[in-house]
């Protein structure tokens, strides 16, 4: 009964999305913790039909806890904001898209320039890669077509 209900309820979001204009929808999507490991599965394997570049981002490593999926215009600018400024700890680009996330806001406007730069795959586990450097501190991002 409550996979038939899920179902139904993806359903019927898709179908709304897919009703909205895309000027619309450039917005994040916050991502309930029962649909988080549907949400991973998704990003790697659908390339968004339109430009529209999207990204998976947990506040805890292996897709837990706080999630999103980010929207923007691809080349666009994004900021993060509270919960995820400053504390995530799992990224996904989605399939056809690579993402660049840096420390500073405003994509590298600011006199911080460090950025963990075009990332076209998924990271589990931010407080390991690169030796944790990147873990809990991005405040924005920015993706395009591969």
């Amino acid at each position: 009964m409550k996979v038939s209900a899920i179902t139904s309820l993806l359903v019927a979001l898709a179908a709304i999305a897919s009703a909205t204009p895309i000027e619309e929808r450039q917005v994040d999507i916050d991502v309930p913790v029962e649909q988080q490991a549907n949400a991973v599965a998704q990003a790697q394997s659908n390339a968004p039909a339109d430009q529209t570049s999207k990204a998976l981002v947990c506040t805890d490593k292996y897709f837990r806890r706080d999630c999103k999926i980010l929207r923007r215009p691809a080349g666009e600018c994004g900021e993060f904001q509270a919960p995820f400024d400053n504390a995530i700890s799992s990224i996904q680009p989605y399939k056809g898209f690579k993402c660049t996330f840096w420390v500073d806001h405003k994509c590298s406007q600011g006199k911080n320039k460090d950025a963990l730069r075009d990332i076209d795959f998924k990271i589990d586990d931010l407080s390991v890669y690169a030796g944790g450097i990147f873990n809990d501190r991005f405040s924005s991002w920015k993706c395009g077509p591969v």
